[in-house]
């Protein structure tokens, strides 16, 4: 019998080993606080589209199980014109939005997600992603993100 493991579950594996890394090798902070474990969450974004000639992309996260109430969700777009690299759309490669840390509810809706725009430049076919990193306060998390499929909009860089 030969066993097959979907790509999803090796990703869920593979991060929560790095969890368990990370836990077992975490320090104790001096006040004798430990971060634990905030089980298991959704990193989401929705595609980049344009609103009022901007390019506009969402990030939020979702709650699975685990007792993690609030996360810090940021989110950067990125643009790529054919056959080339892809470019965080600001000019400082380490902005992400919002650029003051904000802690979110988890759920998404208009008040619990971060929101990256960015004014359109012409109306040049580009190709459009966003990248959301969701990092759980008072919680070890993985480091991984998610990024968003990629959009052709009419929104030039």
């Amino acid at each position: 019998m030969q066993v097959h493991a979907s790509k999803r579950y090796l990703r869920l594996l593979t991060s929560f080993c790095i969890l368990a890394l990370v836990v077992a090798l975490a320090p104790v902070s001096s006040v004798g606080a430990q971060a634990t474990v905030a089980g298991y969450y959704e990193t989401r974004g929705d595609y980049v589209h344009v609103t009022r000639q901007q390019a506009s992309g969402h990030g939020w996260w979702l709650n699975r199980s685990g007792p993690a109430k609030r996360a810090i969700v940021k989110i950067k777009l990125q643009t790529k014109k054919v056959k080339r690299f892809w470019f965080d759309s600001w000019p400082d490669a380490t902005d992400w939005m919002p650029r003051k840390p904000i802690e979110f509810r988890p759920g998404g809706g208009s008040g619990n997600r971060a929101n990256a725009r960015r004014q359109c430049n012409g109306t040049t076919v580009t190709q459009w992603r966003s990248v959301v990193d969701v990092d759980i306060v008072g919680f070890v998390d993985p480091p991984d993100k998610v990024t968003t499929d990629v959009r052709y909009l009419r929104c030039g860089r």
